[in-house]
């Protein structure tokens, strides 16, 4: 059976904007274009992911590819609103000072569509796939009210950073070489690997299935040295729930405190556990090498 991950509304946004930021400034670098919707999803598939269900209204599917368009489903989110409108509202506003910085306001609204993120994958019982980076607690410390911080970095310490080899796709492919991806889906190589990585929605046999997933990993590398890196990879994993979830959230997360609980406790077990894939290292990878090559021009215009 494919491997199937949910997509949040907040993380097709965000590749959008990906996109059109990397083409704009590829276009004055004079570099090759990197489609980020392409690179996103194929990055997203070769860490084990099959198929994605998207969220049904309005979308960009005239953007998507033919060999994507067959690996995307649409799912109603209808029932979901209420509490993604109101993870967002209480968490953005439970910052403590006015005074805060466009950077830290930024944080907040990150750590909003993060935990929106944990609960849509909660919800439809999947991994989800994301743009967002896992907040970091320590940036949050002078922003969030007292007891919103303590609920807020008693879930984000419960989370587990799993390590694996990952085939990556090679960041600067250009857009004409990403349908070279095809040959790698079709061999016989990928199917297995994908299932490996499906052990890792377990807490059983971690340790066998770690190696499996390695070497799995480089078989496939090996096979497509041109389209793929082997990389070391961390993916976030959610398997208990802390006691100041339980004795807090009510209090502190008011009427969606009970529906996003209760996702989180149906999804996950003493056997199974929440992944979220990020796309985020792989976004900063590219966005860094744009920055990079602007600030040496920058620099060696400033010398003539």
């Amino acid at each position: 059976m494919s491997r199937q991950a949910v997509i949040s509304p907040s993380t097709l946004g965000a590749i959008s904007v990906y996109r059109m930021v990397i083409r704009d400034i590829s276009e004055v670098l004079g570099d090759p274009i990197i489609d980020m919707q392409r690179l996103f999803y194929a990055v997203m598939i070769q860490s084990g992911i099959e198929r994605f269900q998207l969220p049904e209204g309005p979308s960009d599917d005239s953007q998507i590819p033919p060999t994507l368009s067959e690996r995307i489903s649409r799912v109603s989110f209808e029932a979901l609103v209420p509490t993604l409108r109101g993870l967002h509202r209480v968490v953005t506003g439970a910052i403590s000072s006015d005074s805060c910085t466009d950077s830290q306001r930024r944080e907040v609204q990150e750590l909003a569509f993060f935990l929106q993120d944990l609960y849509v994958a909660a919800s439809f019982r999947r991994p989800i796939v994301t743009a967002q980076k896992v907040p970091d607690v320590g940036k949050l410390q002078e922003i969030l009210r007292e007891d919103m911080l303590l609920v807020v970095s008693g879930l984000l310490k419960s989370l587990e950073l799993i390590i694996v080899d990952t085939p990556l796709a090679k960041a600067e492919l250009p857009k004409s070489q990403l349908s070279s991806f095809q040959a790698v889906l079709r061999s016989d190589l990928f199917a297995p690997y994908a299932e490996s990585q499906a052990l890792l929605e377990t807490t059983s046999s971690e340790t066998n299935g770690m190696s499996l997933i390695g070497r799995r990993a480089r078989e496939l590398v090996d096979a497509f040295p041109a389209q793929l890196d082997l990389k070391k990879t961390g993916i976030s994993a959610l398997h208990a729930l802390p006691a100041v979830i339980e004795a807090m959230a009510g209090k502190v997360l008011g009427a969606v405190a009970k529906p996003f609980v209760t996702a989180l406790e149906s999804a996950i077990s003493q056997r199974s556990r929440l992944l979220v894939y990020s796309f985020h290292p792989v976004w900063r990878q590219v966005w860094d090498s744009k920055l990079d090559k602007v600030k040496s021009r920058l620099a060696n215009g400033g010398q003539r």
